[in-house]
């Protein structure tokens, strides 16, 4: 009998390990489950116990002598509430490695209550219980550490509960049932069409719920994108809960992300020196942090907070000692936030006396620099060109005398990275018709999208395949400062970032930056047309038609038609530049509409 004991478990040893260890995975996920359900109801509890402690403190401070219905039926609710605190509590299983140590820890208590003898014969039992069930228990908690993390320690709430369960396997395969004929009913998956379509495992994020999700058959992306609809009615989702659709680590898997939570939940998003970036990501909680000097392109619809998701950038840049920030508002309303600060130009003819600035500064850079990149200095900084509202540049355009404004920023956009001169183009609709120049947007890899209204406008910011690579900010919540940033190296995941908040007494608490303006060469030019000019009218040698224009005035020219003569320059050009320098301040109009030159110029506030 014994050697025919042994036999068997010899041979059926690893079998009856296999079974135990099913047995008790079924057991621990059962109590988990159990588990999440109970601690829910007993939060709820204690919410509903609070309430009611609250209110029978506040009938006693109105009725101290407590004779009123009012103290008497709100005492009557406090214990009520203690009592179902305290069934929750009750009900609430212990996990199945805690269970295993209290009983370890029972039949030693029993064994020592029963005399030595029953202790003596229990010491093995004892033995073999207690250390199977620290083993169990050590083995158990290394397990969850190592696949979950700091996820641990994350509590779904009743929306996650009911997502986490109708997110299993057996939920989507099950049958609805049996027909009048006695045959299985196709499962819910099925029903809706989704057959072939099996998720994995479902876990839970600071970012939401991320579950993967099998294609079999004729199953990709697309499809499953084109599904949304139907999935979300299987699983029982609000309408309002973005779902988010990506690639998986390996073909036939795609990741479907259920954003019940952000990781920057109860997160002070207010700026503050020491801020890194423009903002969180919504998902892992990271700053995110690139560099403000690059060519970029941000869009978001209007309301959506792009002048306030900018001031992080701006701020970075006037820290920088070799770096200088150029503010370009049609809109009239950033430049009282920053007046003072740096160079800001906001009617129509200064801003395009800037942007010729710009253009002949680049061009200087170009001609005076000794390598294939530029060197920034205090005296020749970095310079980030932010345009407020881009469609009003391309509006002027029309007009005949701005009608070269948008090609002074295609030269900028397509040129001026080597000689450190960075264009930023802000827009509400990025229309290469109505809002932002071809050029430009071909040039920028950064973008920065807040919510815009349609896929068309998620296609004009992030190219034709946005939807299949998620970048589709047309999907954003709708609140102000959240959006998609995307960098030139494109190693971001299209995950939301909530952007810093900086508001306007904090924008005018901070120490001003460089102040950018053009510097005029001392030396003579090296175009012999260009010093035949400024030997004819006795100025400064001119290198543009802006100084052409201005050493004729130097020499005594006051009128247009002898300003054209001595230029050279037709005079639909010359009125056109004499206007940018009277409202650049470097020319004056008298009464008679004559121009003579300004005194010394002041530096713009």
């Amino acid at each position: 009998m014994e050697s025919r004991a042994l036999r068997i478990l010899a041979t059926d040893g690893k079998s009856i390990s296999r079974r135990m260890s099913r047995a008790w995975r079924r057991e621990a996920e059962r109590r988990i489950n159990r588990r999440k359900g109970c601690r829910l109801r007993e939060a709820d509890a204690v919410k509903a116990r609070a309430a009611a402690r609250a209110d029978y403190t506040a009938a006693r401070k109105s009725d101290p002598a407590g004779t009123r219905t009012r103290v008497h039926r709100a005492h009557r609710t406090v214990r009520t509430a203690d009592r179902a605190v305290k069934r929750a509590r009750r009900r609430t299983p212990d996990r199945l490695e805690v269970m295993a140590c209290k009983v370890a820890v029972g039949v030693t208590g029993a064994a020592f209550a029963a005399g030595p003898d029953a202790m003596v014969a229990a010491v093995p039992w004892v033995e073999l219980g207690g250390g199977s069930a620290v083993v169990v228990w050590i083995c158990s908690a290394a397990w969850r550490a190592a696949r979950e993390g700091k996820r641990q320690s994350l509590t779904p709430t009743t929306e996650e509960t009911e997502l986490l369960g109708r997110l299993a396997t057996s939920y989507w395969t099950a049958s609805t049932g049996t027909g009048v004929d006695g045959k299985a009913l196709p499962s819910k998956a099925a029903e809706r069409g989704l057959e072939g379509l099996v998720p994995g495992r479902a876990r839970l994020t600071d970012g939401g719920i991320v579950c993967a999700l099998r294609m079999d058959g004729t199953w990709k992306l697309g499809k499953v994108k084109a599904a949304e609809e139907h999935i979300r009615a299987l699983l029982g989702a609000r309408t309002g809960l973005h779902i988010q659709f990506q690639h998986g680590t390996r073909g036939g898997w795609a990741r479907m992300t259920l954003r019940t939570r952000s990781a920057v939940d109860g997160a002070d998003m207010r700026w503050r020196p020491g801020c890194s970036g423009v903002g969180l990501d919504t998902v892992t909680g990271e700053a995110v942090a690139p560099t403000p000097y690059a060519f970029r392109l941000v869009a978001g619809a209007t309301g959506m907070g792009k002048s306030v998701f900018l001031r992080p950038w701006i701020a970075q840049a006037m820290a920088n000692p070799r770096g200088a920030v150029v503010l370009i508002d049609p809109k009239h309303q950033e430049y009282k936030v920053w007046q003072g600060k740096f160079r800001i130009e906001h009617h129509k003819a200064q801003i395009y006396a800037l942007m010729c600035d710009l253009e002949v500064e680049m061009e200087r850079r170009q001609n005076a620099s000794t390598g294939s990149t530029w060197i920034a200095t205090e005296a020749d900084p970095e310079i980030l060109v932010i345009v407020e509202e881009g469609a009003s540049l391309v509006r002027w355009s029309k007009d005949r005398r701005y009608a070269d404004i948008l090609d002074k920023a295609e030269a900028l956009a397509t040129m001026g990275r080597a000689v450190r001169i960075w264009l930023l183009w802000a827009t509400q609709y990025p229309s290469k018709e109505k809002s932002v120049p071809a050029q430009v947007v071909e040039m920028m890899l950064d973008k920065v999208a807040l919510t815009v209204d349609s896929a068309q406008a998620d296609r004009l910011i992030f190219g034709e395949k946005a939807a299949e690579s998620g970048w589709e900010p047309s999907k954003l919540p709708g609140i102000p400062g959240v959006a998609l940033v995307r960098n030139r190296a494109r190693d971001r995941e299209p995950t939301p970032v909530k952007g810093w908040y900086m508001d306007d007494d904090t924008a005018r608490s901070l120490p001003p930056g460089i102040t950018w303006h053009l510097r005029r060469p001392a030396d003579a030019p090296k175009d012999p047309d260009e010093l035949a000019v400024g030997q004819q009218v006795g100025a400064v040698p001119a290198q543009t038609n802006r100084d052409r224009v201005l050493a004729a005035v130097l020499a005594g020219a006051t009128a247009n038609k002898e300003i054209a003569q001595l230029t050279g320059l037709n005079k639909g050009t010359v009125s056109t530049l004499i206007k940018g320098l009277v409202a650049s301040g470097r020319l004056v109009r008298a009464e008679d509409a004559r121009v003579q030159a300004a005194g010394p110029r002041e530096a713009p506030v």
